[in-house]
């Protein structure tokens, strides 16, 4: 059955209400597109074919033929690997607030949803800084908002006709844009 649904992308703020707040570690890191490492292969091949035939004719008039070939054949080959990144992280702070966004491009993961393990949770470690001698009062709460954002796929089989009857949106057709819509969680 196809799914009328696909998550692309994941946002998640941490807010501490303190503007003096400061970064001091944080998890995960944002990614690049590349590793920055690429593997470089080269590989030659070269064959050389040599042969000689012979051939005696005897009678009234003999005659005889001998005949040399050789060939010669070059390949060369080089291919570059590269490690490219799909999915990608991103990150930014400021004013004691953090923000990440996760771009979800497996397919795998964008029919069933990303799953966050304990482990994988996003994490930050906030310092609060200010005077020693006078120190400034640490925030009440600290929020926190997950926001995770799906587009709509347009139907092409009855299976999927039914969300979009529930949302109210027209069935297209051919390559037009899917419609994107955001569920807070």
């Amino acid at each position: 059955m196809a799914m009328a649904y696909q998550q692309f992308y994941i946002g998640v703020t941490i807010k501490s209400h303190h503007k003096n707040a400061r970064v001091e570690r944080k998890s995960p890191k944002r990614t690049q597109e590349s590793s920055g490492e690429e593997k470089e292969t080269r590989s030659t091949k070269k064959g050389v074919t040599q042969g000689m035939e012979g051939s005696l004719t005897l009678g009234t008039r003999p005659q005889g033929t001998i005949k040399f070939a050789k060939a010669t054949t070059d390949e060369e080959s080089a291919s570059l690997d590269k490690t490219r990144n799909t999915s990608r992280i991103s990150e930014q702070h400021l004013n004691g607030e953090i923000q990440w966004g996760f771009d979800v491009d497996d397919l795998y993961d964008q029919e069933g949803g990303i799953e966050f393990t304990r482990d994988a949770l996003p994490t930050v470690c906030f310092e609060f800084v200010g005077n020693p001698t006078d120190p400034l009062p640490l925030p009440k709460r600290l929020d926190l908002e997950i926001a995770s954002y799906w587009s709509i796929i347009p139907a092409s089989k009855k299976e999927s006709d039914w969300i979009r009857t529930f949302l109210n949106l027209s069935i297209v057709s051919g390559d037009s844009q899917a419609t994107s819509y955001s569920n807070l969680c």
